[in-house]
């Protein structure tokens, strides 16, 4: 089943949530819960390389240099993710209780396709 990515509007909010929950409910206990997620029905099927390309079609359309993103230290496959389709550490930051890595891309880069 694939779905065309677009931008979420305020109707989306209740099924954003529920996906957020649902991919993330086991990160809770290290982590807390604020970030974007891809439900685990649909995990390994490509919709988050499809997502990261998104946000890097969106982010050219602007004429911006480089997507920026963060993750948890704890949030390990995050990092895999990332650092595979070519993101690259800027630094790791303790902001209050959280622990993260902060990430770039700059868009000189290949597209994800």
């Amino acid at each position: 089943m694939t779905q065309d990515i677009r931008r979420a509007t305020s109707s989306d909010v209740p099924r954003v949530r529920a996906v957020t929950d649902a991919a993330h409910h086991h990160y809770v206990d290290r982590i807390g819960l604020d970030n974007v997620a891809v439900h685990p029905d649909a995990q390994g099927t490509g919709l988050g390389r499809r997502l990261l390309g998104f946000v890097e079609s969106r982010v050219r359309e602007l004429g911006l240099p480089e997507v920026r993103l963060l993750t948890n230290v704890m949030m390990w496959e995050n990092q895999k993710l990332y650092e595979r389709y070519g993101h690259e550490v800027v630094e790791r930051r303790m902001d209050g209780p959280y622990d993260r890595i902060h990430y770039r891309k700059l868009l000189n880069a290949p597209p994800i396709g």
